[in-house]
Order: C-alpha cells, then sequence, then structure tokens
C-alpha cells in the first residue's frame, strides 16, 4: 500500500516539474484568486524522484520511474556519434529557452549600463566615449573584448555581445560533459551534468544580468578544467592566458589555479611547471595593471575602484596590503562578518562543501571570493549580480572532478536538481514580452536617432539600443549625470515607469526641468510625446549640475 502511495506521489510531482519546465508554469499578481503567485520553478517537483533514484529505491506503480531509468540505460548504450547528436540536442533546445529571455529583456528594455557601456567600448575598439572619452584601460583591464570589435561593427554592438555570451555559456556546457565523460561518469550521468550548467540558478543569474565580459569564464573555465584532468598542458597554458584578459581580477584567479597546480603535482614535472608560470604571471599581470596600466591610462592615477569598494581597508594596493599586515584583527573583522560568512556558505552549499573536505580545491576560487567578502559593497555578496562568474563556474567543474563515487555525483546531481535550478525560461520568457510602449519606441529610435557623427546622450536603458553610434553617452547613473553636456543630440522616452537609475516620474519632473533651458527641441512624437529628440546647446557646457541629490547620495556598483 505505502509502495503504491509513494509510486504515485513520484509520478504526479514529476509530472508537475516536466510541465512546469516545458510550459513556463503558472505565474500570477493581483490576481483576485491566486494573488501574486510564483509557480515556475521545477526542480523541487522532482524531489521524489531524484531520492528513488540516488537511494536505489522501488515506488510500486511508478511509472515514471522505470521510464526514467530505461531512458538512462538507453543513453547509456548508445554509440558515442548518437550520444553527441542527443547532447547537442539537449543543449541547442536549453540554449534557446535561454537565449529567448536574454533577447526578450534586451529587446524589452531591461538591459542597461552595463551592456551599453561594454557594446560601446567594443564597437569603439576599447575606447569608450561613456566612461568619459577614454580606453577602456582606465576603468577595467579587459582587453579580450577587442576580439569581438570586427563583430560589433558589423551587426548591432549589444546584440552580438549578448549572442557571444549566450553561445559561450553553451560552450562551456559541452565542456562540462567532456570533464564528466574524462572522469568516468556513467553516460547519463555525463548527459545530466551540462543540462544543470545551463540551469543551475547562479549561472543563469550571470548569463541574464546585461552582458559582461568576465561572464565568458561560463565558456572558459570547463575546458580549463578538462585540459588540467586530460593533461593537455599546452591547451591549458592558451586557455590559462586567455582568461587574464577578461578583467584585472582575473590574474589572481590564475594565480590561485596555479598554486593548486603546484601543490597537487604529485611528481608531475608538467603539472608543477605550468602551476609556477601561472602563480607568477598571476601575480605579475596583476602588479602591472595597477602600477602601470592604469596610472598609463589615468595621468598618473590608479584605479578608483580600490578607494570605492576598499577604502575601509586602503585606498590603494599598497595601504591595503599595509592594514592586513599591521591591522590583522581589524582586517579580519571585516573578513569573517557574519552576513559574509553566509555569502560563502550559499556559494559553496550547491557543490555539498566539498572544498571543505579538501581544502585545496579553496586555492582557485579564493582570490574572487576575497575580492567579493573583502568589499564595503554589498551587491558584491548578494548573489544577484555578475560578481560570482569567477566562482560558480569553477566550482562546478571542480565539482565535476571532486565528486568521485557514482553516489556521490548521483547525490550531488540530484541536490542541483532539486534546489538549485532557476525558475522554469520559458515562465521567466512569458513574463519578458515587450509591450506595446516598448515596441513603438524602439520603431521610434530607429527611425529618428541621427546616426552619424553627432554624440548622442540617452537613459541608460534607452542607450543600450544606440551602441552602433561613435559617440554615446548616458546621464542616469552614478558620476555621469552631466555626461548630457558632451552630446549634440539627447533623447528620451519612456518604455516603462523605471527607465534605469531613475524613475520616469524622477526624470521628468525633477533632472529634465534643470537640462531643459540648455536644450532645443528637434522632434516630438505626436502619438506619444514622451518621446522627444533635443539639440545639445553650446551653453550647456557651462549649465550648473543636474544630477538629484537624492539619487547620487546612494552609491550603486559598478559593472
Amino acid at each position: 500500500m505505502f509502495g503504491r502511495i509513494a509510486g504515485t506521489i513520484v509520478d504526479l510531482s514529476s509530472l508537475v516539474g516536466l510541465f512546469i519546465l516545458c510550459t513556463g508554469g503558472l505565474r500570477t499578481r493581483h490576481s483576485p484568486v491566486f494573488g501574486d503567485l510564483n509557480l515556475t520553478a521545477f526542480g523541487p517537483f522532482f524531489l521524489p524522484l531524484a531520492l528513488c533514484l540516488v537511494f536505489g529505491r522501488v515506488a510500486a506503480g511508478s511509472r515514471v520511474l522505470p521510464m526514467v531509468r530505461r531512458l538512462a540505460e538507453t543513453f547509456d548504450n548508445l554509440a558515442a556519434p548518437s550520444r553527441v547528436r542527443w547532447l547537442a540536442v539537449t543543449i541547442g533546445v536549453a540554449l534557446a529557452a535561454h537565449a529567448t529571455v536574454v533577447f526578450l529583456r534586451y529587446f524589452s528594455f531591461q538591459a542597461a549600463m552595463d551592456l551599453a557601456i561594454y557594446a560601446n567600448a567594443c564597437h569603439g575598439a576599447l575606447y569608450s566615449t561613456m566612461k568619459g572619452d577614454v580606453w577602456l584601460f582606465a576603468d577595467h583591464f579587459e582587453p579580450l573584448l577587442l576580439l569581438f570589435t570586427p563583430l560589433c561593427r558589423a551587426f548591432s554592438p549589444a546584440v552580438s555581445l549578448l549572442a557571444v555570451q549566450t553561445l559561450g555559456w553553451g560552450l562551456g556546457a559541452v565542456g562540462i560533459y567532456a570533464l564528466a565523460c574524462r572522469q568516468g561518469y556513467r553516460a547519463s550521468a555525463a548527459w545530466l551534468c551540462p543540462i544543470l550548467y545551463l540551469n543551475f540558478t547562479g549561472h543563469v543569474t550571470i548569463a541574464y544580468y546585461d552582458f559582461h565580459l568576465l561572464a565568458l569564464t561560463l565558456a572558459l573555465v570547463p575546458w580549463i578544467w578538462w585540459a588540467i584532468a586530460s593533461q593537455h598542458y599546452t591547451w591549458l597554458v592558451v586557455l590559462g592566458l586567455t582568461y587574464v584578459g577578461l578583467k584585472e581580477s582575473a590574474p589572481l584567479s590564475l594565480a590561485g589555479l596555479g598554486a593548486y597546480l603546484v601543490l597537487t603535482a604529485k611528481g608531475e614535472s608538467k603539472r608543477r611547471n605550468v602551476g609556477i608560470a601561472f602563480a607568477l604571471v598571476g601575480v605579475t599581470v596583476f602588479v602591472l595593471i595597477m602600477k602601470v596600466v592604469y596610472p598609463a591610462f589615468r595621468s598618473g592615477e590608479g584605479t578608483m575602484y580600490f578607494a570605492k569598494y576598499y577604502g575601509h581597508l586602503g585606498k590603494d594596493l599598497p595601504e591595503f596590503l599595509t592594514t592586513a599586515v599591521t591591522r590583522p584583527v581589524y582586517f579580519a573583522y571585516h573578513l569573517l562578518k557574519p552576513k559574509k560568512l553566509w555569502y560563502v556558505g550559499g556559494l559553496l552549499l550547491p557543490f555539498l562543501f566539498f572544498p571543505l573536505r579538501n581544502p585545496l580545491y579553496l586555492l582557485p576560487v579564493l582570490p574572487a571570493i576575497l575580492v567579493n567578502v573583502l568589499s564595503n559593497n554589498p551587491s558584491l555578496i548578494s548573489a544577484n549580480y555578475h560578481y560570482e562568474a569567477e566562482i560558480f563556474p569553477v566550482l562546478f567543474a571542480m565539482a565535476v572532478i571532486a565528486m568521485k563515487s557514482a553516489r556521490m555525483q548521483a547525490l550531488w546531481l540530484a541536490v542541483l536538481l532539486i534546489g538549485f535550478t532557476s525558475s522554469s525560461a520559458l515562465g521567466i520568457a512569458r513574463w519578458t514580452v515587450p509591450t506595446h510602449a516598448q515596441r513603438q519606441l524602439s520603431k521610434l529610435l530607429d527611425a529618428h536617432v541621427p546616426n552619424d557623427h553627432r554624440a548622442v546622450a540617452a537613459p541608460q536603458r534607452i542607450a543600450a539600443h544606440l551602441t552602433n553610434r561613435d559617440k554615446l553617452y548616458m546621464f542616469d547613473y552614478w558620476l555621469m549625470e552631466d555626461d548630457w553636456k558632451r552630446a549634440d543630440i539627447l533623447v528620451v522616452g519612456f518604455h516603462a515607469p523605471s527607465i534605469g537609475w531613475y524613475s520616469w516620474k524622477t526624470l521628468e519632473s525633477r533632472k529634465l526641468p534643470k537640462m531643459l533651458p540648455y536644450l532645443k527641441e528637434l522632434y516630438r512624437d505626436s502619438a506619444d510625446p514622451r518621446f522627444r529628440i533635443y539639440e545639445v546647446l553650446p551653453s550647456a557646457k557651462t549649465a550648473p549640475p543636474t544630477g538629484d541629490p537624492r539619487a547620487s547620495a546612494a552609491d550603486p556598483g559598478d559593472e
């Protein structure tokens, strides 16, 4: 009797989970019947099925359980070419669902400042007007972005970068499959690994949040660990050196990886030598970035982000290190705050805390974790942005290696499925479809905003749709609120109550009135008078500051 009840529970819960995954589930807002209901998470519904599969239990009368076991056996017995075809189909379907969300977010004006900045810099071959008419090296060390400049000049820069990021994520999923096969996973378990890699909530957050060059860790990291496991050291060196070009913090992660390789070499001279090289190159490149590259592009000054994010520990690298040595208790206090320990626990939980069982696995991610937890910016430990791009993909790839037994592999994959998969992409997509106002604004931007030698300024979410202009500025973000004065043309338009850092109401009632004396209206749409194009008059150069003090008081972080 109990067995039949268990079988029914397995079948019903699994079917509900599959229904949500394939249809997007149910989500309502202010419904008189359901209220605010969000039933788009499918993972927890597979709990009964996962328990039976992991612990080898039989649920009498279940039809789903034997079907899943037959499916796994069928995949295990397929020839290698057939497995590859099924892998391609699976990754393709999952990636298409995520791409739908990514591009719907863009076309519904939810992508904002970070995408606009990167697309502008990529189109300008690393020259960024949005960061103050400077080379990108004055802000961040991201030379790898230059690889995509031909693509950004041939097509829409924003769309191109979103496509690169999404396709790179899929490439990383293939790397996870290759790594799992290399580690001796059962074929069906290896097949599940890339599916979960593409639906792990940490990775989805990174991939959905605009574009960031550092998010290409989703593509590179699995192949770096495949190269380590396969002892393909030439590939490892190529991938490691490529990794350095993602951001100024990447060399520190490379140094951490080098330390791991050295301490796990066990007599392998090539592994030890590559590790030593990575450690030396990582530390050297980081110091050069801080002491040479930034001063060269910032008129002799270092990066502003030390003072911004780590000012409580030191305004620059020497002062930061001095604090660590001379005030260790104070330094440890900021490192070991409960909310930061809770954050670290949240990073390790999806991976069953495996680095605590073998602390050497902490070395490759320790620099990135320290970068986040030592900061005074709560966004870096919120796990709501892209700041885990050097952490989650590495932990995932290392977990594939660290889970040695079939039972541990099954348990870990079950935990990921049940507790750490994102909501159905189709469910998110249904709530991201562009509104009529957003579709109309896109048409107005294409039809009326000039694309010539003139510089254009716009709120950040509109600027993300104008990145094929040579000179582009935004005026609704920290330290950039007066950048409209650099432009020749200014554009405003309504796409949602929140237009970025400001609400539409704030822009209309507090910011624009300060700007209007220095603007000449060139176009106002008759159907939607909220869409306007202005000429920026020469007198704007001497206009007083036009920022909103209440908005400027908060430090919103940075890409």
